[in-house]
C-alpha cells in the first residue's frame, strides 16, 4: 500500500502576457488515502473466488485466458460488484472516481517516491506494479 497525499486544487488560472497567473489559493478537495500499488492477479482473484464462493461468470475464463494466461497476470473482465466484493475480502475498498483522478494527477510523484514502477508491459508480469507479494 502507498499513502496518496491530500487532494488539492488551485482556484483559477488567468493567462496574461507574462504567463499564467493563479487567482486565489489552492483548496483541499479530499483527504489522504491508501492505495495498493500491486495489480490484482488472476491467481489472487481465483483465491478470493475459492474462499468466498462468489458467483463469478465462469464463461469468462476463456476470454481471461487469452489476455492473462497465468496466475501472475492481471485479472480481467471483472464487473464493478465483483471488484467491490474482492476489495472487501482483501480488507480494502475501491478508490472513488475523484481518488482515481487524483492518482492520475500525482502519479509522477508516486513514481518518484517509489522508483521505477511502470517498466514492462501492463500484463506481462514484469512491471513492479504487476508483481504480487
Amino acid at each position: 500500500m502507498v499513502r496518496i497525499p491530500d487532494m488539492y486544487l488551485k482556484r483559477a488560472y488567468k493567462t496574461t502576457p507574462l504567463g499564467e497567473m493563479v487567482l486565489g489559493e489552492k483548496y483541499k478537495t479530499g483527504d489522504a488515502f491508501l492505495m495498493d500499488v500491486h495489480k490484482v492477479t488472476r491467481g489472487r482473484f481465483r483465491k478470493f473466488l475459492q474462499e468466498t464462493e462468489y458467483a463469478f461468470d465462469g464463461r469468462l475464463w476463456a476470454k481471461i485466458d487469452q489476455i492473462s494466461p497465468t496466475d501472475a497476470h492481471s485479472m480481467a473482465y471483472v464487473m464493478f460488484e465483483a471488484a467491490e466484493a474482492y476489495c472487501k475480502w482483501a480488507g480494502n475498498r475501491l478508490p472513488t472516481e475523484v481518488e482515481w483522478g487524483w492518482v492520475a494527477e500525482v502519479g509522477w510523484l508516486i513514481k518518484s517516491i517509489h522508483g521505477e514502477m511502470m517498466k514492462g508491459w501492463p500484463n506481462d508480469g514484469t512491471a513492479l506494479w504487476g508483481v504480487s507479494s
